[in-house]
């Protein structure tokens, strides 16, 4: 998002969540100072933590039409709510995004640390809560128990494959990866289509680190193989704590989630 949006009146004070207009974050941004944004990250941060309800939460949440149902599964069934902030630690950008995502390093009132990404949408920064939360369909224990058919959506860390690969598997039409969950729970490798989508960005990741995903699983036939069913990669939905857009090529280096 680019350009100059132009003001009839002149701002006095930094911009807040109440004065901006989410239905209007498409609007190209004004300059905002460092300083500005920091403040803007920090409200819109301890707003979600203290936010009461699901509708109020989903204000400050990133792709809010796509995640207003893991929101609920979240906190409305399984029954799973943040701490209130204590304290801000650091709030500092990504180099390689031009300012457009931004960490921050927090205390809750448990005096535990956490760290979470917000993106900016026109005046306005918004968080990565899928990256925030770790959010699955399902608990990997049940994953590991029901193997299911899919496609799950999972949170787990994702490698580079470069062991003996499975039987019958083509190396013209499949990548192969390892996934781990964060527990370690679970690990177990992966085939995932050549043309699946986001298997060309997962496909260049370097393969020094292990790089944290939300992917679509599924146990599927693959090859010819008789015999039980293969954990395949269906499709790749966020890229380390966004939703794609992060160019693996020269990524940076946030803060293991």
């Amino acid at each position: 998002m680019v350009g100059i949006i132009a003001f009839y009146t002149v701002i006095t004070k930094n911009p807040t969540p109440e004065t901006l207009d989410k239905g209007k974050l498409a609007e190209a941004p004004a300059t905002i100072s460092n300083e500005q944004t920091r403040q803007i990250i920090e409200t819109n941060l301890r707003r979600f933590l203290e936010a009461e309800n699901i509708e109020q939460k989903a204000r400050y949440v990133s792709m809010e039409e796509e995640e207003i149902d893991h929101l609920r599964t979240y906190y409305t069934l399984r029954g799973r709510w943040e701490r209130p902030l204590w304290k801000v630690e650091r709030i500092y950008p990504m180099k390689s995004s031009q300012e457009k995502i931004w960490f921050v390093t927090y205390l809750d009132l448990e005096r535990r640390r956490h760290t979470v990404s917000f993106e900016r949408f026109g005046n306005d920064f918004l968080i990565h809560w899928s990256a925030m939360t770790g959010f699955c369909d399902i608990p990997w224990p049940d994953f590991i128990v029901q193997r299911p058919l899919g496609p799950v959506t999972m949170r787990c860390f994702i490698r580079q494959y470069e062991g003996i690969w499975p039987v019958n598997i083509s190396q013209d039409k499949y990548q192969c990866f390892i996934i781990e969950d964060r527990q370690k729970l679970f690990y177990e490798i992966a085939i995932m289509k050549s043309d699946a989508y986001g298997c060309d960005i997962l496909s260049k990741l370097p393969n020094t680190r292990r790089h944290p995903v939300t992917v679509e699983l599924g146990y599927r036939r693959a090859g010819t193989s008789e015999h039980g069913k293969q954990l395949t990669i269906i499709s790749l939905k966020h890229l380390r704590w966004q939703k794609l857009g992060v160019d693996p090529r020269n990524p940076s280096q946030p803060p293991s989630d």
